[in-house]
C-alpha cells in the first residue's frame, strides 16, 4: 500500500513539474484526477462531497470505472438460471480436472467434433437443422412486399439465383414479408431455404442498404463467403446455429431500419456491422470461455484467457474471407479495408459476455451528452449494442 501511495505521489509531482515547464504530457485520466484532487482540497466543498470525490479518485485509479458491481447483487436461490448467468459474468477461473473435462467434451454435439482430442477441430458438413421441411412453401405467402424498398431489377434477382444454383425460386416468394418486424420467424426462414439462408439474407440486406454498388462487391464472392460461413454454424449446436445468426441479423436490421439507427451510420459502418454479425459466433463449439480457460485448452493459451472464443471466431472468419473465391471485399482500398476490419474486430470482441457491464456503463455515461457523435468510438458502441 505504501509503495502504491509513493508511486502515485511521484506521478503527481512529475505532472506538476511538467506543467511548471509548460509541458502537458499527462493522460486525460491523470488530468481528471488532478482536477478532482484540487476540488477535494477546496475548503468550500462539503465534507460529504469530499468523501465522494475521494471515492471517485480511487475508482479511477484502480481501473474499475466500467466494471459492474455484482458483490451486493441479490437473487432468489431457486432461480438457477440467474445464478448461472451471474457465474458466467463473474468468470471465476477455477481449473477443473481432466476427467471432468473429458466428460464435458463427450456431451458436445457430435457434428462439432472432428477429433475426440480437440473439440475445436470441427467439420463443415452443414446438415439440415430440421429434416421435415417438405411443405414449407405452402405456409409462406406468395408475394414480396419489399419490392418497393429493395432497389433491384429482375435481372439482378435472376443473377443471384443463378449464382447460388437455385432453380425453385418459388420458395423465396414472400419469405421476407416481416423482415422489418419483430414477428419475423427465423425458424421458418432457415427451414424453408435451409443451406442458403445466409446467402439470401446477406444479399437482401446489402440491397436494402445499397451497399453492393458503392463498394463494387462481387455477388459471386459474397455468396461463396456467406455459404461457407453458414457451414461453420453447426446445426446440432442447440443455440449457436444458423437460426441464431439469422435472428441476430434480422434484429440488427430492425434496429437499423425500423428504429432508424441507420441515420447515424455510414454505408461502410453498415457493411462492417453485418459482416461482424455474420461471423461473430463462427464455428462456435457450444461451450463457454469459462470452460475453455478452466480446461487450459490450447486456444486459451493462444489468446491469453481473454475473449478466447471471440478471438477465434474473428480469426477463423477472416481466414475464410481472404480466400480468393470468397473475398468480396477485394476491391476496397487498403485504408478502407483496414478501417472496416477494425470495426469488425471491436464489435465481435464486444460480444463477449464479460463485456456486458462495460458496454452498458459506457452507454449510460455517454447518454449524458450528444450521443452518438461522429466519433468512430461512438459508432462502434452503437453497432456493438445492436449486436447484443
Amino acid at each position: 500500500m505504501k509503495r502504491a501511495a509513493d508511486d502515485q505521489k511521484e506521478r503527481q509531482e512529475m505532472i506538476r513539474e511538467q506543467k511548471k515547464q509548460g509541458s502537458n504530457m499527462s493522460s486525460y485520466v491523470e488530468r481528471v484526477i488532478d482536477f478532482l484532487e484540487k476540488l477535494m482540497k477546496n475548503q468550500h466543498v462539503p465534507k460529504a462531497l469530499q468523501e465522494d470525490i475521494e471515492w471517485a479518485i480511487k475508482t479511477i485509479n484502480s481501473n474499475r470505472l466500467y466494471k459492474g458491481q455484482l458483490e451486493n447483487f441479490k437473487f432468489v436461490n431457486d432461480r438457477v438460471e440467474i445464478k448461472a448467468w451471474m457465474d458466467m459474468i463473474k468468470l471465476s477461473f477455477n481449473l477443473i480436472n481432466n476427467s471432468t473435462y473429458n466428460n464435458k467434451v463427450s456431451e458436445f454435439p457430435k457434428e462439432a467434433n472432428n477429433s475426440k482430442d480437440d473439440p475445436f477441430k470441427m467439420s463443415h458438413s452443414g446438415s439440415n437443422f430440421i429434416k421435415n421441411a417438405e411443405n414449407k412453401e405452402e405456409n409462406i405467402k406468395r408475394k414480396n412486399v419489399h419490392s418497393h424498398r429493395i432497389k433491384e431489377t429482375q435481372d439482378e434477382i435472376d443473377e443471384f439465383f443463378e449464382i447460388i444454383g437455385e432453380t425453385d425460386t418459388s420458395l423465396y416468394d414472400g419469405i421476407l414479408e416481416k423482415i422489418d418486424e419483430t414477428q419475423f420467424d427465423s425458424f421458418t426462414f432457415v427451414q424453408a431455404i435451409e443451406g442458403r439462408s445466409f446467402q439470401y439474407l446477406m444479399y437482401k440486406f446489402f440491397k436494402i442498404y445499397e451497399i453492393i454498388n458503392p463498394f463494387h462487391l462481387s455477388l459471386k464472392k459474397l455468396s461463396n463467403f456467406s455459404g461457407t460461413i453458414q457451414k461453420g454454424y453447426f446445426v446440432d449446436n442447440p443455440y449457436h446455429n444458423p437460426i441464431h445468426i439469422v435472428d441476430s441479423m434480422q434484429a440488427m436490421h430492425y434496429l437499423f431500419h425500423t428504429a432508424n439507427i441507420r441515420k447515424f451510420l455510414k454505408k461502410s459502418d453498415i457493411l462492417a456491422s453485418f459482416l461482424a454479425n455474420l461471423i461473430h459466433d463462427y464455428e462456435h463449439p457450444g461451450y463457454t470461455n469459462q470452460f475453455v480457460v478452466r480446461t487450459k485448452h490450447p486456444l486459451a493459451l493462444r489468446y491469453n484467457d481473454m475473449g478466447v472464443l471471440e478471438n477465434y471466431h474473428l480469426a477463423a472468419g477472416f481466414t475464410v474471407l481472404v480466400q480468393e473465391d470468397n473475398n468480396f471485399l477485394d476491391l476496397l482500398s487498403v485504408r478502407s479495408l483496414y478501417e472496416l476490419r477494425k470495426i469488425v474486430i471491436k464489435v465481435v470482441l464486444d460480444s463477449d459476455l464479460s463485456q456486458h457491464f462495460h458496454l452498458l456503463t459506457e452507454l449510460k455515461t455517454k447518454l449524458d451528452r450528444n450521443f452518438p457523435s461522429e466519433v468512430q468510438d461512438d459508432i462502434n458502441l452503437v453497432i456493438s449494442l445492436s449486436l447484443k
